[in-house]
């Protein structure tokens, strides 16, 4: 019992306090809690749909680096922020730039690892490089990831889908 009360003693000094307790110290906030990643998302996605390219496009390299600090440069959440990253960059003007098309890359790779090669998540990565690709006016490259959305897209929704 006596180490357990010295174990608490010390918790100040590594930045820990007893429940109950208040160390005085203001109590830092999480970098970016996983329900204001889609609010943040939505904001940045917004300012792309208004033509305001520059700003959604730093904003959303602010939110892909804190989403990578807090839950990792292959988590889901960073998949989402590149996202909405590349889709700025796209309509920005910089779609041809070879920095989306690294970015639409590492996307889909991480959503492959992380949902399976079959997931409809799968599919929008796999649309989104593709229409980087076309654009750059490589459509040979862009075809298979059509046709592969495409195909993820029937076997999940149906073929009668509207998102197919």
């Amino acid at each position: 019992m006596r180490f357990i009360v010295k174990i608490f003693a010390f918790l100040p000094f590594f930045g820990g306090t007893v429940a109950g307790q208040d160390s005085g110290q203001p109590t830092p906030t999480p970098v970016v809690s996983s329900d204001r990643i889609s609010e943040r998302m939505d904001h940045e996605r917004s300012l792309i749909s208004d033509g305001r390219y520059a700003e959604a496009e730093t904003l959303a390299r602010e939110l892909l680096a804190e989403v990578e600090a807090r839950h990792g440069p292959e988590s889901i959440e960073a998949a989402q922020a590149l996202d909405v990253l590349v889709e700025g960059l796209s309509l920005g003007g910089k779609g041809n730039a070879p920095e989306s098309q690294r970015l639409a890359e590492r996307t889909l790779a991480i959503r492959e690892k992380a949902l399976g090669a079959d997931h409809p998540d799968v599919a929008t990565s796999l649309n989104n490089l593709a229409a980087l690709l076309r654009a750059s006016g490589d459509y040979a490259g862009a075809r298979p990831l059509y046709e592969r959305a495409l195909a993820i897209r029937e076997k999940a929704l149906g073929p009668d889908h509207p998102d197919v």
